[in-house]
């Protein structure tokens, strides 16, 4: 008679562990075998209960049984497991988790809400794996600017200081890995602003404004200065005509300048070149060299005028 014996493994005494490697990127998905053995050295696959922190691991992260798991790696850092067997046999594992470098999620913060023309504002930019792990912001990023906008990034950090031009609403988007963000400023306009932003055309206009007023400014001058010119010119006028009355009122002075001849002159001698009466009287006589003498009313000499 044959008897068949079947011999099981007894309980474990120890569990270890097989799986790819220590080290893992977030995403990575690794494959777990736990094996227990006994006091006889028999080797078998064992059922454990995973534990972090003394808090049992959610399927998310390891997941599986009868010896087989899977290991999903999600969140960034240094973790710590523990496995244990029915038997109490137990044993822990140690991986650390590495982000993913590619960014899923962009956090944009614009550290102002309105900034006037011209001036600058801050940004600040985070990224994040799909896993929430916050990543570098990678050097490759692009920022997109409307209104003329110009960006410098400050150093490799996630900050850019961002110079206005236009005025108006105007958005900052941050894109990278096929991933985009955008924010919103209010950029209130300045009179320089508005120079500044129409360039060559608009300083040629605001050159040509103010040769208008110039040119105006001018014209009105002119028409001012005219206006007193025509005022002055009456006032001469008036006093020309003052002047002549008053001379008309005053004796006519004697000499060289002396009246005009008379009608009914003294009788002329042989040195006289001119002979002249005044109203008076008085005659007035000139010789060859030009010399003037003159005869009282009633009187026979003639006396000279240098005298």
């Amino acid at each position: 008679e044959i008897v068949y014996i079947t011999v099981d493994n007894g309980k474990a005494v120890t569990v270890d562990i097989d799986v790819v490697a220590d080290t893992a990127k977030a995403g990575d998905v690794y494959p777990i075998t736990i094996t227990g053995t006994d006091d006889d050295g028999n080797q078998f696959l064992e059922s454990v209960i995973w534990t972090k922190d003394n808090k049992g691991v959610p399927q998310s992260t390891i997941s599986g049984t009868g010896g087989y798991y899977n290991f999903s790696a999600t969140t960034a850092g240094v973790h710590t497991f523990k496995y244990r067997s029915p038997s109490g046999a137990e044993s822990e594992w140690t991986v650390t988790v590495s982000p993913h470098q590619t960014v899923a999620v962009i956090n944009l913060t614009i550290l102002e809400s309105n900034v006037p023309q011209l001036e600058s504002f801050r940004i600040e930019v985070k990224t994040y794996d799909g896993w929430e792990n916050q990543i570098p912001v990678p050097p490759e990023t692009v920022v997109k600017l409307t209104g003329r906008m110009t960006a410098e990034r400050e150093g490799q950090t996630g900050n850019w200081t961002i110079t206005t031009l236009d005025d108006g609403e105007q958005s900052v988007t941050i894109a990278v890995h096929n991933k985009e963000e955008t924010g919103k400023i209010m950029v209130d306009g300045t009179f320089l602003g508005f120079f500044e932003a129409g360039g060559t055309l608009y300083y040629a206009g605001g050159v040509l404004a103010i040769l208008v007023m110039i040119v105006l400014l001018v014209v009105i001058i002119m028409v001012l200065r005219s206006g007193e010119s025509d005022y002055d010119d009456d006032d001469d006028e008036y006093d020309d005509d003052e002047e002549e009355e008053e001379q008309a009122s005053r004796p006519t002075a004697a000499g060289p300048g002396g009246p005009p001849p008379t009608i009914v002159e003294p009788q002329r001698e042989d040195w006289m070149a001119d002979l002249r009466m005044d109203d008076d009287g008085t005659a007035w006589a000139e010789d060859q060299n030009g010399n003037w003498y003159y005869q009282e009313p009633g009187s026979n000499d003639w006396e000279s005028w240098d005298d």
